[in-house]
């Protein structure tokens, strides 16, 4: 009677475990996943040509952005989040504190110039706050697609370091970062908090070309509160140097 009771809890606890693998995926979750796909089919045979083509890539993105932008995103659980990063290209991070979270991904990827969206999430709202160095009127459209947050307290206020990165041409490579900090209402304000001994910046950014002669892929360094910048030479194919900034505030009564 023991051995059987035992069974059965096993058996019950091994269906448990099931139900919870298979939990449904989420109608939003179905649909972005459907729209992502038809983006990808089209942009895939995208040669920045045919202008049907280009007005499909326009029409899906536009709907991939709805759905993104909608209320019901910002509350689906982690195993939704964890279903569209592993079944799209679609990146979806968050910053330590939760505060922050970045949905992003990019389009044209067979032309030199591609777009890339980032749709940033605050207090459980979509906003169109410029994450990194807009050159274009559409909504939630950057030119850097953010990779990592990082989060750094100064004097008791959290910034959030944005880092992405952007293929300029074929091997031109972009590679920025952008400082930011989230008021009491939720408005995410630029900070400039990176000091060169003369000027405050709130965004920095370098760029070069792939080639041979680059063994290892250059990137900002953060270590305690300083930042390095990698510099080349006058052609962008070697990495002749750094340059170093200070994380420091520039007065926060005036932020």
């Amino acid at each position: 009677m023991k051995n059987t009771l035992v069974t059965i809890l096993i058996l019950f606890s091994i269906s448990g475990t099931a139900q919870q693998r298979a939990q449904p995926v989420s109608r939003l979750v179905k649909e972005i996943l459907k729209t992502y796909r038809k983006l990808f089919e089209f942009d895939n045979t995208y040669d920045g040509l045919k202008e049907n083509v280009g007005d499909s890539i326009d029409k899906y993105n536009s709907a991939l952005i709805s759905l993104i932008s909608a209320p019901a995103f910002g509350v689906l659980k982690d195993s939704d989040y964890n279903s569209i990063s592993k079944s799209t290209d679609i990146a979806i991070q968050f910053s330590q504190d939760k505060k922050l979270m970045v949905v992003s991904w990019r389009v044209l990827y067979n032309i030199p110039n591609q777009e890339c969206i980032n749709i940033l999430w605050i207090g459980g709202k979509a906003t169109s706050a410029n994450a990194m160095k807009v050159d274009t009127e559409e909504e939630f459209a950057n030119n850097v697609q953010v990779e990592k947050i990082v989060d750094f307290n100064l004097r008791g206020r959290v910034y959030y370091l944005l880092m992405g990165s952007k293929r300029i041409g074929n091997l031109d490579i972009l590679e920025m970062i952008s400082a930011f900090y989230i008021t009491n209402n939720d408005k995410f304000n630029p900070a400039s908090i990176f000091y060169d001994g003369k000027k405050y910046y709130q965004e920095l950014g370098f760029d070069y070309i792939l080639n041979v002669d680059i063994k290892e892929e250059p990137s900002f360094l953060i270590k305690g509160d300083e930042l390095t910048c990698p510099t080349f030479n006058e052609y962008r194919t070697i990495v002749a140097g750094s340059k170093r900034y200070k994380i420091k505030p520039a007065g926060l009564s005036k932020q």
